[in-house]
């Protein structure tokens, strides 16, 4: 069972999402969740990809949020992926990082990167950028060569995985790059899940940061949550090339 997968329709994400089902078959992943972050377009592909390959499918979604004020992923799991609502979502995080970007690239060249923003958004081919992504240009780039990206490359203290490592060192809350964006509260992307539930699957289920709670938990907070019921895996992926932090009921 993989319940965190992106595909192309993320952000983060490679995979296009037609040919997920493949790999996770390929796999013996015998249950899969796509939930790309913001974005519930590839479900219907995910879902039939799944379908005609004989295995379980949850539709997700992971929604980027805000509890006073500290960034949360939340991933929600058997979504009504037709609503509006995910639609909405998408069209308004999207507007606020965009617009958020520009200061990013400001902050990285006071900071001795030589980051190009446009460059940047002509890889990131109509997607959201983000500071991996930026990492990547600027690793793949002789132009854009520093010092400050040395730990990056191959042999490098942060080699290992250069772009989520970059993000991290620079990107991530309270790190000298990182651009504070107005992301829904997470109360409202609880909400959003738990109303937009598709009883056929398994709608009591969210996740924070890899542990799952009842989603009935939902005006306590996180930390009056438990996750006694849950164990959290991280590893790389079987189905993507990316690391990620998953939850699974046991």
């Amino acid at each position: 069972m993989d319940l965190h997968i992106h595909s192309a329709y993320s952000s983060d994400g490679e995979i296009p999402a037609a040919c997920i089902a493949q790999r996770c078959a390929a796999s013996g992943t015998a249950t899969f969740s796509l939930t790309d972050h913001n974005c519930v377009r590839g479900l219907d592909e995910a879902a039939g990809g799944a379908s005609k390959a004989g295995l379980g499918f949850v539709p997700g979604i992971e929604v980027d949020c805000n509890f006073e004020g500290t960034d949360l992923h939340l991933l929600g799991y058997g979504i009504d992926w037709r609503s509006r609502d995910f639609a909405s979502l998408e069209e308004d995080v999207a507007a606020k990082v965009t617009e958020a970007f520009g200061e990013t690239v400001h902050r990285l060249r006071k900071l001795g990167f030589a980051v190009d923003g446009a460059a940047v958004l002509a890889a990131a081919g109509g997607k959201l950028p983000t500071l991996e992504l930026v990492a990547e240009v600027m690793l793949s780039d002789a132009a854009y060569d520093t010092p400050l990206l040395a730990p990056y490359r191959e042999g490098g203290a942060r080699g290992d995985m250069p772009y989520i490592n970059f993000y991290l060192d620079y990107g991530a809350q309270g790190r000298p790059a990182f651009v504070p964006v107005d992301f829904m509260d997470y109360r409202d992307a609880v909400a959003l899940i738990r109303d937009n539930g598709c009883p056929e699957h398994i709608p009591g289920l969210i996740s924070v940061a890899g542990n799952v709670w009842p989603r009935d938990c939902s005006t306590s907070g996180p930390r009056g949550w438990r996750s006694s019921t849950t164990t959290t895996i991280q590893r790389r992926s079987a189905i993507s090339p990316r690391w990620f932090s998953g939850a699974v009921r046991l």
